[in-house]
């Protein structure tokens, strides 16, 4: 795994999401850590984290901005994080975070998001790579 070498401001710069807005959904569980990311252990100090929590955390942004309450978008975030993602998948959910991965969407009722997560996971990438 990465090393968790990003901080709060890193992710900030790097995905839109605000270091309060980030330490909120941490704090709540929306955004789940993994073992691999380092918690703050005093006064000034931050959490760092590791490039796939980055990639959480800017999938996570993405599906509240597209319209996703901040729960709903932690589960579709979570079910994604497991996926093997590449160029041009597609992520489709519904309100209540249920997503599905898709190379070729079909317009649906139940569709509340859809989101290139490919295009957005390779900008992602390519940012993290040139730090």
């Amino acid at each position: 795994m990465s090393p968790a070498k990003y901080r709060p401001r890193d992710i900030a710069r790097r995905t839109g999401l605000s270091t309060h807005r980030l330490a909120m959904q941490v704090d709540r569980g929306i955004l789940r850590l993994s073992e691999d990311d380092i918690e703050a252990n005093g006064t000034g100090t931050c959490r760092r984290y590791t490039a796939a929590t980055v990639r959480k955390a800017a999938l996570l942004h993405a599906l509240m901005q597209a319209g996703l309450q901040p729960k709903a978008a932690g589960r579709v975030d979570e079910q994604i994080h497991r996926a093997t993602v590449t160029p041009g998948d597609l992520i489709v959910a519904d309100r209540n975070g249920v997503a599905e991965i898709t190379s070729s969407y079909r317009p649906s009722t139940n569709a509340a998001v859809v989101l290139d997560v490919g295009t957005l996971f390779a900008e992602l990438d390519r940012s993290l790579a040139a730090a």
